[in-house]
């Protein structure tokens, strides 16, 4: 608790964001060694794209365990491979003769 409360106190109340945008806002805060900054940078990504992931499959009324089930398979190409699988759904039902479904491309 000690740590987190010395990054925010050092970066301020958008600490995640910065140590997304910039590997070495960590730099900045007194105190933490190479295996905790590494390690607090590799969770929060992996935080960050699960939430991205839940997001996208709510969308598509997935719940979070499924969605967590779905992240551990296929981790950050997860958003990605959706998209995949999206588009093709989408190009075989045009080749089956609907038409309607062209229309989710664009979304």
């Amino acid at each position: 608790m000690k740590r987190l409360l010395k990054i925010v106190n050092t970066l301020g109340l958008s600490a995640v964001d910065q140590i997304l945008r910039d590997e070495q806002a960590l730099d900045q805060v007194p105190g933490l060694n190479e295996e905790m900054k590494n390690r607090l940078r590799e969770d929060l990504r992996t935080n960050q794209g699960f939430e991205q992931v839940a997001l996208e499959l709510a969308k598509y009324g997935i719940g979070l365990q499924l969605a967590q089930k779905i992240y551990q398979a296929f981790e950050e190409e997860t958003i990605k491979q959706l998209m995949i699988i999206h588009m093709h759904l989408c190009l075989k039902l045009r080749v089956l003769g609907f038409k309607g479904p062209m229309k989710w491309l664009k979304n």
